[in-house]
């Protein structure tokens, strides 16, 4: 019998949550390493802004409290990106392992480390959903495993194996809702239907992980980020985020050139994003 509090109720009700979101829309094909790839110089980019700024600060003070930042502390980050996020970490912390299927993320990422100079990041280009813990000697091998905004937690399997690689917390940030007037615009011009939601696994993941018997704490954060971009730059980055969902012909390009343009004001574009990001940390 499921009941309200049961596993199995967090589990049926995650997988509905994922069939109706905007990432069971996407193409795997066009979501793989070289997708990455070529979003890399725009994530390391992104490092340079207040909002990534204050979530790594916010990520420090998390594991700070629960006596996790220290000189003695090894970290495994899944998805790590251009390391926007496991550097700052990196200066606190003894050893870290920086995990990405994208090459170019993580050839940007040990730029940086050597830059601030850093020499305790080693880095390893994986999927998170093909590493075996054990071939690796991966098991309960870090203090810490941390995913932040990461795909690489997506399903059961895989939020297991993290906690697997765990022997002292895990720390996983991801967004409960999100709202982008200029995106959600364009989705109905280039695909002629209303842009799904994403899908809040943080929400999921929460009561799944009380269901397991652990006691994690959900801290949630409501934002409004503005920004002005020259009309190409935004040009760019629309085509991005449109890429995995649809074949980006000549047209479907003129069709977000178009729309820019109409936007774009005193040769600036104001793009507005607002959403909910929650952090969810618990000890294993």
């Amino acid at each position: 019998m499921i009941t309200f509090k049961s596993a199995d109720f967090w589990l049926e009700a995650w997988q509905e949550g994922k069939k109706d979101a905007l990432n069971a829309l996407r193409d795997e094909v066009h979501t793989d390493g070289h997708y990455w790839d070529q979003r890399a110089k725009g994530f390391a980019k992104l490092g340079k802004t207040d909002e990534i700024e204050e979530r790594a600060k916010k990520l420090a003070e998390i594991l700070a409290a629960r006596g996790r930042a220290s000189k003695d502390m090894h970290l495994l980050d899944i998805g790590s990106g251009t390391g926007n996020y496991v550097i700052p970490l990196a200066h606190k912390l003894g050893q870290v392992m920086a995990l990405d299927p994208s090459g170019e993320m993580l050839r940007l990422l040990r730029e940086r480390a050597d830059a601030e100079g850093l020499d305790n990041i080693d880095t390893g280009q994986l999927y998170w959903e093909k590493v075996d813990l054990a071939a690796k000697g991966w098991e309960q091998g870090f203090d810490v495993v941390m995913a932040t905004m990461s795909p690489g937690i997506s399903e059961v399997a895989t939020l297991k194996k993290m906690i697997d690689a765990s022997r002292g917390s895990c720390l996983l940030v991801g967004h409960l809702s999100r709202e982008d007037t200029g995106r959600q615009e364009l989705w109905g011009r280039l695909l002629g239907s209303e842009m799904r939601p994403v899908c809040p696994d943080i929400f999921y993941i929460f009561h799944l992980l009380y269901s397991w018997g652990y006691r994690p704490m959900l801290d949630t954060e409501e934002k409004v980020i503005v920004r002005y971009l020259g009309p190409e730059e935004i040009i760019e980055v629309y085509k991005t985020h449109f890429y995995p969902y649809l074949n980006m012909t000549k047209a479907m390009e003129g069709k977000i050139a178009d729309y820019v343009r109409e936007k774009t004001m005193d040769g600036r574009y104001r793009e507005e994003r607002r959403f909910t990001i929650g952090y969810l940390c618990w000890d294993v």
